[in-house]
This record gives C-alpha cells, structure tokens and sequence, in this order.
C-alpha cells in the first residue's frame, strides 16, 4: 500500500488499473495483494503460486478481480493439488475467485502443444463487470515461469494482454 503511494506521488499512475503478478512466493503474494488491497490491485497473474489458506479465509474483494493463473503439473515447490491447511490447490484458488466474481457457468478446456509440453487451456467467463478468469494447466510442467506459447503469443505478453484488458469495474 505504501508503495502504491510513492510511485503515484512521483508517476502519472491510472489507479484503476494497478495489477500483480509474480512468481513462486511472489504468486502466492498476488492473492494475497488482490485480497488486502482490493480497493488498489485489478487483476492478478500468479505463476506457479498458490493461495494461502489464511488469505483466503480473509479476503473481501471490492470489486470483480480477473485472475490469470500459469501452473505446471509437476511442480514441487507449489504442488498442483496444495498442501492441505496451508496453500489450496489451484483449482481450490480459483473456486474462490470464480466465486467472487459471480462466474457459475463451468469453464472451457482447449488443449495444445507448446514447446514439446501439454497445454491445458481452461477459461471462466460471464463474471460481474465481465472478468473472466484463465488457467494454464501445462502437463508436465515444474516449478519454474512457465514458458508457454497460446496461438503464437508468449507468457508474458499472454499476462499483458490479460490484465490489461481490465481496470476496477471489470473488462475495459
């Protein structure tokens, strides 16, 4: 929070659209981010972190958070599935957030090839303000940020185009 406010202070920030993303602890800390300082962060896009229990049984978002999550099946730092009473699994993390954001319908799965890996694509769309949340499950995949190619466009501009396609009230 305080960091918030001494970048504004020295830079022309557009407040409705501050995000984070992160890596491994840094993912974990997203959540954490999207959670106590709804009224500041976006939109979030944890790779290859997980949500810690106590951040969850505390979080009340002010508005619909887009979520973008990139998480590989073989990861043994932030396991897939978790570590029971301390960080959800990934599909636990995102129930919670597709619950926030008023998303019922089920998601959609593409799968495909990148880098000699699985993809799976899955996608939670009609959320409140229109967030949609995305999930990369990629099969194999440690724990590492997950180079990964959707229809010719890498991580990191996949994350860019996410979160920027989105600011406090929902889809731009």
């Amino acid at each position: 929070d305080a960091m918030l406010d001494v970048v504004s202070a020295d830079y022309s920030i557009d407040s409705s659209r501050v995000y984070a993303t992160g890596f491994s602890n840094g993912a974990d800390f997203t959540y954490t981010l999207a959670c106590y300082l709804s009224d500041r962060v976006t939109a979030i896009a944890p790779v290859s972190g997980l949500m810690w229990y106590e951040t969850r049984n505390d979080c009340e978002p002010t508005h619909p958070t887009a979520v973008l999550h990139i998480h590989g099946t073989r990861d043994n730092d932030r396991p897939y599935d978790g570590y029971d009473g301390y960080l959800h699994s990934v599909e636990d993390g995102l129930a919670h957030w597709a619950e926030e954001n008023g998303i019922t319908a089920d998601s959609t799965m593409t799968e495909f090839e990148s880098g000699g890996r699985t993809v799976e694509r899955y996608r939670y769309e009609g959320g409140d303000g229109g967030v949609s949340m995305t999930l990369y499950k990629v099969i194999r995949g440690q724990h590492d940020w997950l180079s990964i190619e959707d229809d010719g466009v890498g991580t990191d501009r996949l994350i860019w185009d996410f979160l920027s396609a989105h600011d406090q009230n929902g889809v731009r």
